[in-house]
């Protein structure tokens, strides 16, 4: 996945989603934060931010310096990976795609929208010409997983939820989904614990 448009020209640019970013906070803030947050309310509030010339980094600064907020960093993490971790633990607030958000939702921590909303298309750059059949399978696969996932989220947007709400009900579904099937399919699940070397 890339961002775009991606800078390289002479190759082919095909946006899959947008990515949609929203404001996470540590858990037990939630009266600090209206149900959305304008960039401006920013102003003054520590940050978990990834390492400096990240391109995601530099793209969230640079959409707060438009909107006269000037980042106050809390906590710089070297890895992405850090950014949730350090967040949970009361390290600050965090700017983060909605996707992640949704990981820190589950462990009590704040999420809310951005006003104005903060967004970047997501896809996949490659060659002209025709793929490998396994490039093609992949590119098939994704692309419809990537439209049921922002369908659904669609759908619940339409019955009256937030994108948050929406997304964090259709993260819900797909997990339901996906213990269903692997109760089913897992060699784990088929196994009992201790059905072998029961005997001494």
């Amino acid at each position: 996945m890339s961002v775009l448009p991606h800078p390289r020209d002479g190759l082919v640019h095909e946006r899959l989603l947008t990515q949609h970013f929203v404001l996470v906070a540590p858990p037990g803030t939630d009266e600090q934060f209206p149900g959305t947050v304008g960039l401006t309310d920013l102003d003054g509030v520590p940050l978990v931010l990834g390492e400096r010339h990240a391109t995601t980094r530099e793209w969230i600064e640079g959409a707060l310096r438009a909107a006269d907020v000037e980042p106050l960093v809390s906590v710089e993490v070297p890895q992405r990976g850090a950014v949730l971790p350090m967040l949970l633990n009361g390290g600050g607030a965090a700017i983060v795609p909605l996707r992640l958000a949704l990981d820190a939702l589950l462990r009590d921590a704040v999420v809310r929208e951005l006003d104005p909303p903060l967004r970047r298309d997501l896809g996949v750059v490659y060659r002209p010409g025709r793929p490998t059949a396994a490039t093609a399978a992949f590119l098939d696969f994704t692309r419809d997983r990537v439209l049921s996932w922002e369908r659904a989220i669609e759908r619940r947007m339409a019955a009256g939820l937030g994108r948050v709400e929406a997304a964090a009900a259709t993260d819900l579904a797909v997990r339901r989904r996906q213990r269903a099937e692997f109760s089913e399919r897992s060699p784990v699940a088929r196994r009992t614990i201790g059905e072998t070397n029961r005997t001494v």
